[in-house]
């Protein structure tokens, strides 16, 4: 066997684990190593056999005709080759002539491929997948000593390549709902790693540091609107971090001013993020705490409908309640919505008893608070 060749087609599939879309070139350097005029991949769920994914590459429209009556020989063997082992030095089936026969007993029908048979190909099982790679073949058929001396090397970089492969796209997704849903909280998010920098931001988050209003990032680190501020922030999200490496589960808060509103205070609270939730490294690049930051300015995009469900208020009195928390008056938010005083009057007396305050600025603060924890 070529080395140098069979080492490029490995190169080839581990490539594909940084490019998605790299199969073309795999499947292209499955036909150059094996001498074939082109090459094509089907990938099906063992669950319910539908295909997940099919590629060819350098085919012609006869040729993938060829490829289907191929991958259809296949169909009949599918629930055989679902019960097939994942293991890479396990079951690895050579196929042919609509037959599907394990490697170490393909002697026989690898012999009667070599005698002019136009399509082959082999087919293995990843996790809950049933990979198949077919070869469409010249008058110059590829050996059955090299299928039989290649396949075996080749498993253990298919199999881990496929893994890998689908490990990253989980990751992707995964990451990718993460997003849109921190995108959607009230509170501002920064996450923090072991030396208190932040790595991640969320919407909010981005908008107050952007504006400058009362925090924002310098040199990788969170400064405050004075050094008093930031000495104490910097020292509360070391505490964060340090529980957070440790397991423990100390919270520390504080209030900085707005520098924009002097009469609005942006709420900081410095969460740790314990070490059972730190599986996949222990560094100080590892995510260990995060700051959640509230503001008045977020009650906004509270809406009276989330308010009516946490504390059982109608729609006129949670619509009330959160123009207050906005920072109108009683009278503002009347002329407004085009009520009456004594209306209005009545509307916050049962959101006094309904949130369990006596004045309006437990209300704010309550709403406040609701806020930073949605």
């Amino acid at each position: 066997m070529d080395v140098q060749p069979f080492a490029e087609l490995v190169d080839l599939i581990y490539g594909v684990t940084l490019d998605a879309e790299g199969w073309q070139r795999v499947l292209i350097g499955f036909a150059g190593f094996f001498g074939c005029i082109s090459s094509a991949m089907r990938i099906v769920d063992t669950d319910d056999f539908h295909v997940l994914f099919e590629v060819a590459s350098g085919a012609t429209a006869e040729d993938v005709a060829h490829y289907a009556e191929h991958f259809a020989g296949v169909l009949p063997h599918l629930d055989m080759l679902k019960t097939a082992s994942n293991h890479y030095a396990g079951d690895v089936f050579v196929v042919g002539e609509s037959e599907v026969v394990r490697l170490d007993a393909a002697d026989p029908l690898l012999d009667r491929l070599e005698q002019g048979s136009s399509v082959r190909g082999f087919v293995f099982k990843v996790g809950s997948r049933i990979v198949h790679i077919a070869m469409l073949c010249g008058r110059q058929q590829p050996g059955r000593l090299r299928f039989v001396e290649t396949l075996p090397l080749l498993m253990p970089h298919l199999q881990r390549a496929f893994l890998i492969t689908k490990r990253m796209t989980e990751l992707k997704y995964r990451t990718a709902s993460l997003e849109q849903t921190m995108n959607c909280l009230s509170s501002g998010v920064i996450m923090l790693d072991g030396n208190g920098a932040p790595v991640y931001m969320n919407r909010r988050a981005r908008e107050i540091v952007s504006r400058m209003e009362g925090l924002h990032i310098v040199s990788g680190q969170l400064v405050g609107p004075t050094v008093q501020h930031t000495q104490r922030l910097r020292h509360m999200v070391g505490v964060a971090v340090e529980h957070g490496k440790r397991g423990g589960r100390q919270i520390e808060a504080m209030a900085i001013p707005s520098c924009n509103e002097e009469s609005i205070n942006l709420a900081l609270v410095a969460v740790p993020l314990h070490v059972d939730m730190q599986a996949m490294a222990s560094d100080d690049t590892t995510i260990h705490a995060a700051l959640l930051i509230a503001s008045p300015a977020f009650v906004s995009d509270l809406k009276p409908e989330v308010l009516q469900l946490l504390a059982n208020l109608t729609g006129a009195e949670a619509r009330l309640a959160l123009g207050l928390a906005a920072g109108q008056t009683l009278g503002q938010y009347c002329k407004q919505s085009g009520i009456q005083i004594g209306t209005a009057r009545g509307y916050l007396k049962q959101a006094f008893r309904k949130t369990g305050t006596n004045r309006q600025s437990e209300l704010v603060s309550l709403l406040h608070s609701i806020a930073l924890h949605l």
